[in-house]
């Protein structure tokens, strides 16, 4: 099954898992389609005054996913330490392992995958200097459906943006779009294209930014 953060589930999974990594003082960040689903949501949310769960029209917006993607400079221990407090703390919750960096969490019925990152050596495709700057420039967005509220650092737009590139994959171009039109109609902050531009550069991805333009160049037009 898939999902968006309208899906009570999932969000759930949300709030449940982040309110441990918070506890636990981990440095995170949530990235992917998770993370530009609650970079959306977010901004969406607080153009309309309201919360996830009453938002019109924030459906056309959000990919479904099954997972939840983090980048953070915590080890492999400390993950296995943390999902492994989170289940006998919390008898309704199981975590099923699935690989080194990836587990399923299952809350009320709704399994979610949890793949995660623990260093630059985890990741392929940008610099090390990326890496560990998507974790420390985290945003922390304030999520909330109905009464329940989830506190989750996200990377910021730039770092969504420069990973999706990289894949090139018709879904995350579609994340990208969304992305970026919801930061151009709702957000406070602009778009650092020169950000998005150096990292590529100094990844030796530089010709990445042209596939940017032609979608900034499509969003303008519509």
């Amino acid at each position: 099954m898939k999902y968006t953060l309208k899906d009570r589930g999932y969000f759930d999974s949300y709030r449940v898992l982040t309110d441990e990594l918070n506890r636990k003082g981990f440095d995170y960040a949530v990235v992917g389609g998770s993370g530009i689903q609650a970079t959306i949501s977010d901004l969406f949310c607080k153009n309309q005054g309201t919360n996830i769960k009453d938002a019109t029209g924030l459906e056309h917006l959000l990919r479904k996913t099954k997972d939840i993607d983090l980048t953070s400079t915590n080890s492999e221990y400390e993950f296995v330490e943390m999902f492994n407090e989170l289940q006998a703390l919390n008898p309704e919750i199981s975590v099923d392992y699935i690989n080194e960096k990836s587990r399923k969490l299952k809350i009320n019925g709704t399994p979610v995958f949890i793949n995660y990152q623990t260093g630059p050596a985890d990741f392929r495709g940008l610099s090390d200097k990326f890496y560990n700057d998507c974790v420390g420039e985290s945003e922390k967005l304030n999520l909330s459906y109905k009464n329940s509220k989830a506190d989750v650092y996200v990377a910021k737009p730039e770092f969504l943006v420069a990973s999706k590139l990289t894949r090139n994959d018709p879904k995350d171009i579609w994340d990208i779009t969304s992305l970026l039109r919801t930061v151009e109609n709702y957000s406070t902050e602009k778009f650092d294209r020169n950000k998005l531009k150096g990292y590529l550069e100094e990844s030796g991805k530089g010709s990445y930014f042209g596939r940017f333009v032609e979608i900034e160049k499509q969003i303008l037009e519509e």
